[in-house]
């Protein structure tokens, strides 16, 4: 099953970045969304969207300033996506922050090019999670 992990730190501590995490309108901030929605037929789930694109997710962990775990109701590409991000308190101060997720991509051939890509994508968005929390 292709996957990637991704990590970074952050000054902020893990309350700070749990509260951008589990407040999914907060997501266009830090990554590439343009708008961010409420399912009502669903709990804890969330519309993303960045152009015509719309990704679904559903937030299904939430550990107390240890990170949260979701899953993707609907992903371009993909099926059976699952993310977990952790947050672990630095020695001196700060955050860091490790957001791995697994998929299963819907064309086979295609599982190097999406663990590439969602690689390099995600080592941008939780770079921008650490400096926004920052702010």
């Amino acid at each position: 099953m292709p996957r990637f992990d991704v990590r970074a730190r952050s000054s902020a501590p893990p309350p700070t970045i749990q509260r951008l995490l589990i407040d999914v309108t907060t997501w266009p901030n830090w990554q590439s969304f343009d708008s961010v929605e409420a399912i009502p037929s669903a709990d804890n789930a969330w519309a993303l969207r960045k152009r015509r694109v719309r990704t679904d997710i559903e937030i299904v962990d939430i550990v107390a300033y240890r990170g949260i775990g979701y899953t993707a109701l609907r992903l371009v590409g993909m099926r059976e996506y699952r993310a977990d991000i952790s947050l672990t308190p630095h020695p001196t101060e700060g955050t860091d922050i490790r957001w791995q997720a697994t998929f299963t991509p819907k064309l086979a051939v295609l599982g190097q090019f999406w663990e590439w890509y969602l690689s390099r994508s995600m080592r941008r968005v939780v770079h921008s999670l650490a400096r926004y929390a920052e702010l």
